[in-house]
């Protein structure tokens, strides 16, 4: 937060006539008054100036402002304007609308947000509970939910911070698929120049697409595509990866065939969070395409719902911004640290699904863009502060118990019941595991006729796990048991066996499993662990990879 409130919001109102003279510039452009415009350009570009001026200093005293990039692609952005205001007066009002006016909201938003409320934690309260539902909107999508009737029925865009290379090898592909799609599937194309240097730019006009927002420093507002977008779903490709043909009408039918599906991502290559498929391992991208046209047939089995996704490529539905509009919680000063989990934890704790399409699979460079000149320990920096940012501000670490499942347990935990399949989950976290035991049902057996109950002590969890549970309480002692629902094929506890004591709790729950049902743990080395080998047979170790804890699984009746 800035010292200096006052002053602070004095840029605020300053920012806010920048915003209503933008407005009547695109009015004058209309109307053909040339003197008006500019007067009111010139005085916009001295208000600019003005902001420049003292930018870069209160970067240095709060060091979550964008404020040096943002304005200075403000100015560059009016500049364009001016130019083609004479030349190709349709041309500048398409930059008006569709790059000067909102790379100002966002330069006000991330201003606001950094100089008044952080990190007072009244003012973050009332920040996400009303303010950020003021500072961060899409008019287009805010209308089109009144009216039920969207321009578009997808917004593509594409993002390119430099590497041409691989922003010319992205759009050819992604125009064949785009030119391949059924004819209800209308579109846009929106591509956004993230201050690249190569020829980015010029390329992007020669493609011609709907919009094109060129922001003149990197850093400089990226998110202000949000308020831009008039599609009714969005699909956003980064620029190193290529799409084959079909993978985005099978992302397409995967969000649209559930209203509460709010997110979807392909697999890729080269992705964490276990989004690569074994199966699709090649060599060129020519036995890339031989093998994507052989996995990408549509197949609603292997759309597998995930508690977090990460998103080289994704597709969302846009109306859900006049709720959750996530790029506007904001959380650390580094706006690289964790945002796939904070749109995770937002629409999962909102009741939406998270969804995994294997029948989409696309090639992934491995994030070229956002390596370019990042060090390993300014990588290691940005991971450590931001887990500890989002913590602080969502009570949940992204990286904690449940975020992912691990492989290895899933590689020897038998998923091959019949029938009706109940799993309950005890402080699970997340809920990653019980989940992964339903999707595989899904996806290897074709039964969907499996059901999630997770008790938790975490109650900051607690919301986001009903999004992937048939039913999910908070409790404190002992469970409360369904007269319907009192045994089961699995029983996961990944949190709360810390000591002999447990072991009790741990007898009383394996007696709540079926015959041959399995009892899954996650436990540290120690005495408990010797404890549980002693006392119960055929007991198996799996390891994670992502925690130095063991899984110990055992089957009933062995």
């Amino acid at each position: 937060m800035i010292k200096n409130q006052e002053f602070a919001g004095q840029l605020l109102e300053m920012m806010e006539t920048l915003l209503a003279a933008a407005e009547q510039i695109y009015s004058c452009i209309c109307e053909g008054d040339s003197d008006l415009y500019t007067q009111l350009s010139d005085d916009m570009y001295n208000m600019i100036v003005g902001i420049q001026a003292v930018a870069d200093d209160l970067k240095e005293e709060e060091n979550g402002l964008i404020l040096p990039a943002a304005i200075a692609s403000v100015r560059a952005s009016l500049v364009r304007v001016s130019y083609f205001q004479e030349k190709d007066p349709a041309i500048a009002l398409q930059k008006i609308e569709y790059e000067l006016i909102p790379l100002i909201e966002e330069m006000r938003g991330n201003f606001y947000f950094w100089s008044c409320v952080y990190p007072d934690k009244e003012k973050l309260e009332q920040y996400y509970k009303q303010d950020v539902f003021r500072y961060f909107r899409n008019y287009y999508t805010e209308e089109a939910e009144k009216t039920g009737e969207y321009k578009y029925e997808l917004s593509v865009v594409v993002i390119a911070y430099n590497k041409i290379e691989y922003t010319k090898m992205c759009l050819e592909n992604l125009l064949k698929d785009l030119q391949q799609l059924p004819e209800e599937i209308t579109y846009e194309l929106i591509l956004i120049n993230h201050g690249s240097t190569d020829g980015t730019k010029e390329f992007f006009e020669q493609v011609g697409p709907h919009k094109q927002m060129d922001i003149e420093v990197n850093g400089g507002g990226m998110e202000a595509l949000r308020r831009i977008m008039e599609g009714k779903y969005f699909l956003s490709v980064s620029n190193d990866v290529i799409v084959p043909p079909g993978a985005i009408e099978n992302l397409y039918k995967c969000i649209t065939s559930d209203e509460s599906i709010a997110w979807v991502v392909p697999s890729t290559s080269n992705i964490s969070n276990c989004q690569m498929l074994p199966s699709m391992e090649y060599s060129s991208l020519e036995e890339f395409f031989e093998k994507a046209e052989e996995n990408n047939v549509s197949d609603p089995y292997r759309w597998e719902e995930r508690v977090r996704l990460v998103n080289p490529i994704d597709i969302r539905r846009n109306g859900l911004y006049t709720k959750i509009p996530d790029n506007g919680y904001i959380f650390s000063r580094n706006l690289y640290a964790f945002p796939d989990d904070r749109t995770s934890f937002l629409y999962r704790k909102n009741g939406y699904k998270l969804l995994l399409a294997k029948d989409a699979f696309c090639h992934h460079f491995g994030s070229v863009t956002i390596k370019d000149g990042w060090s390993r320990e300014e990588d290691n920096k940005v991971y450590t502060q931001g887990r500890l940012d989002f913590r602080e501000i969502f009570g949940v670490d992204p990286w904690g118990t449940g975020f992912c499942y691990a492989p290895e347990l899933f590689d020897v935990l038998p998923c091959d019941k019949k029938g009706t399949v109940h799993v309950l989950g005890v402080n699970c976290g997340l809920g990653s595991t019980p989940l992964k035991i339903k999707e595989t049902y899904k996806e290897k057996h074709h039964n969907t006729d499996v059901f999630i109950y997770n008790y938790t002590q975490d109650e900051n969890v607690l919301e986001a796990v009903k999004s992937v549970s048939d039913k999910a309480e908070l409790f404190c002692g002992g469970i409360k048991w369904e007269a319907d629902v009192t045994a089961f094929d699995y029983i996961v506890i990944e949190q709360g066996l810390e000591s002999l004591e447990d072991l009790k709790v741990l007898r009383e729950l394996f007696d709540r499993l079926k015959p041959e049902g399995y009892m899954v743990v996650m436990i540290t080395e120690g005495e408990l662990r010797s404890r549980i080998e002693e006392s119960f047979a055929g007991v198996r170790e799996a390891n994670s990879i992502y925690t130095d804890r063991k899984y110990l699984y055992w089957k009933k009746g062995e």
